[in-house]
Formats: structure tokens, C-alpha cells, sequence
């Protein structure tokens, strides 16, 4: 027989909205079940926290290369690849080492290691557990989005979650990709030491204030990223040495960069395909594995069941992120009215 848990709240997925969530509901008083089918920090380890440490390390190489006008002999800086991926798991293992089971155990927070699914509008079933809750939390994160490029799959390409695996220098990385991920990603590697091209389909940081991206833009060129906006990537051609990136600008004129490695930054795509939303009265758009349709509060259309952070559908940083998970708990058990944007917008509409 399986085994029933009616616990407050339930939040499904373990990453930062996931915890801040749960740390938020067990402040309050309520009883909370953690459903997790991976490890506990989920886009902690995979998102913010490693990109902010590589960004910390080009910045520390711009420094040096750049002091010149401060009076102090700059130089070209000896980059350790090996030494940089130490570094930045460092900082991983500093940041995560509070959110382990036995630390959420202490709170009174049960931990479920299993990937959960509605059997129906207020049941979650996570392995072999049945779990009715009064009210849900959708923290389930995202993937990266891989676009369809003809000849992608024929080779060993890094995404913004894979990337920081890396510790080798790059000698040319193209990035396919000018949201945020792209951009902090292109300069990084630039101030590393790395030749780097950065190609988007539209403009460069497109949903952004345009004079500021217009500075943005003029110093990663002063700085050595080759950027092309308004071009596509055509085709990617494996060889035996590096890697052919055919691109097509918008005047229909094309051109091959030659590439050591491919960082595909085209956006992420929410966790939420196995959830089996249908079954919950949940409404999506696009789809299985489109986006979850919200209103202000964060709420789907059952009223039961929130979702937070890139779930949602949203590109928030983790410092949103959590201001979202503490504001849908306190919706969600207190009746807490507040919207979660500071405009209202509603989030994934």
C-alpha cells in the first residue's frame, strides 16, 4: 500500500525557488513535504552561482590586463583552466553546503528523493508515495532550449548548464545566443584569454533598455567579442579539426566561422513535461511542455497549485526568485495578497 502524506504544502523540485519556498512555508508554522528526483541545490549548482564565479575570474584578468592607465605595468595574464573549474566549484560547494538533506531534515522539512506526478488535481504522487497537500509549489526549474541547426548533433556542444564543466581554454567558442546567459558567457571567456563570436538571430539582449545595450555592446566589441546580430546559424559542420558554424545575416549574405567549440544560449524551456499537468486541472500554453499559464499571485488555474522562478516561465536571478517563492507561500497558506512583479505584470502571459 502506498503511503499518504497531507502536508501543508508540497513544493516539487529542490533547486533556489524550491528551497526558499520551503524554508519561507516551515517559518510560517506549516508542515511541508520536498519532492526532488535530483540533487538538493538543483539551479544553484548549474546556474547563477557557477556563472558568477567565472565572471569573478575574467573580471580578476581584465584587471591585470588593464592597469596601464592606473600606472602599474599591466600584462597578458597565465590563465589556468584547471585552476579556474577549482575555483568555481569552490564556490558551488561553499554556497550549497547548508542545503543538504540532513539540514532540511532539521527543519522539519521531509525530503522526498523521487520525480513527482499528479494522479489528480490535489494528489502528487512522488515514487511510492501519495502526497495530498493543501497547496502545491511548482519549482521544477529548466533546461536549456536546443534549437533544431542541421549537423548540431554530430557534435560535442556545451549549454549554460554544461559549460562550466569546461577546463580547457577555448581557442575560438561561438555562442549561439544573445539573451543574458550569452552575453556574461561571451565576456568571460573573452577576458580569459578565449577568441570569441557571438551570433543572434534578432538583436543582442533584445527585451532590454536599448541605449544601455548599445553600451553593453560597444564595450564587449572594444574588449574583442566578435558579435553578429540579425544572422542565423545555417548549418554546423563537424571536421576533423574544430568546427565549421555557417551563418547567414539578415541581407542574406553568408559566412563560416571557424570554431574550436559551440555554446548554445538560445534560452531554457521549463521542467514541467512529466508533471502531467492535464490530470491536474492545470492549463499550460504551448502545449505538454509549453509554458504554465499564471495570474498575478503565481497561481495556475487550479487554485491550489503555484509555480515559481524559470517553471513559471520566467528569467528571473535567484535574488527574484526567492522574493517569488516567500510571496506565493504566504499566498498560498496565509492568503497573503501582494503581487509577486513589482508592476503587476503577470508572470507567464
Amino acid at each position: 500500500m502506498p503511503e499518504y502524506l497531507k502536508p501543508d504544502i508540497c513544493i516539487i523540485g529542490a533547486g533556489a525557488g524550491g528551497l526558499a519556498a520551503a524554508k519561507t512555508a516551515c517559518g510560517l508554522g506549516a508542515s511541508v513535504v520536498l519532492v526532488e528526483s535530483g540533487s538538493i541545490g538543483g539551479d544553484i549548482n548549474l546556474g547563477s552561482v557557477p556563472a558568477h564565479a567565472l565572471i569573478a575570474a575574467g573580471y580578476r584578468a581584465h584587471l591585470i590586463r588593464t592597469s596601464g592607465e592606473f600606472g602599474i605595468a599591466d600584462s597578458e595574464p597565465k590563465v589556468n583552466f584547471r585552476g579556474i573549474q577549482s575555483y568555481v566549484q569552490s564556490v558551488v560547494k561553499a554556497v550549497s553546503r547548508h542545503e543538504g538533506t540532513e539540514q532540511l531534515a532539521s527543519r522539519d522539512i521531509e525530503v522526498i528523493a523521487a520525480t513527482g506526478k499528479f494522479v489528480d488535481k490535489r494528489t502528487l504522487q512522488a515514487g511510492e508515495t501519495l502526497i495530498r497537500a493543501r497547496r502545491f509549489i511548482i519549482a521544477t526549474g529548466s533546461a536549456p532550449a536546443v534549437p533544431d541547426i542541421a549537423g548540431l548533433a554530430d557534435i560535442d556542444y556545451f549549454t549554460t548548464d554544461t559549460i562550466f564543466e569546461n577546463f580547457r581554454k577555448l581557442t575560438h567558442l561561438v555562442i549561439v545566443g544573445g539573451g543574458p546567459a550569452g552575453i556574461e558567457m561571451a565576456q568571460a571567456y573573452c577576458r580569459l584569454g578565449c577568441a570569441v563570436s557571438l551570433v543572434d538571430k534578432g538583436e543582442v539582449l533584445g527585451r532590454h533598455d536599448r541605449e544601455l545595450v548599445e553600451i553593453t555592446l560597444r564595450r564587449l566589441r572594444e574588449e574583442g567579442v566578435d558579435i553578429r546580430e540579425q544572422s542565423v546559424v545555417s548549418q554546423i559542420e563537424a571536421r576533423s579539426q574544430g568546427i565549421g558554424v555557417r551563418i547567414k545575416n539578415g541581407a542574406g549574405e553568408e559566412d563560416v566561422l571557424d570554431a574550436s567549440h559551440v555554446l548554445i544560449a538560445t534560452g531554457r524551456q521549463a521542467n514541467i513535461g512529466d508533471l502531467e499537468l492535464g490530470t491536474a486541472r492545470v492549463a499550460t500554453v504551448g502545449g505538454k511542455s509549453g509554458r504554465l499559464r499564471l495570474n498575478k499571485f503565481g497561481r495556475t488555474s487550479n487554485f491550489r497549485i503555484y509555480a515559481i522562478g524559470s517553471a513559471a516561465g520566467g528569467h528571473a536571478q535567484l535574488p527574484e526568485i526567492e522574493h517569488q517563492a516567500t510571496i506565493s507561500v504566504r499566498r498560498a497558506l496565509l492568503g497573503f495578497a501582494a503581487n509577486r512583479e513589482p508592476d503587476g505584470v503577470a508572470i507567464g502571459l
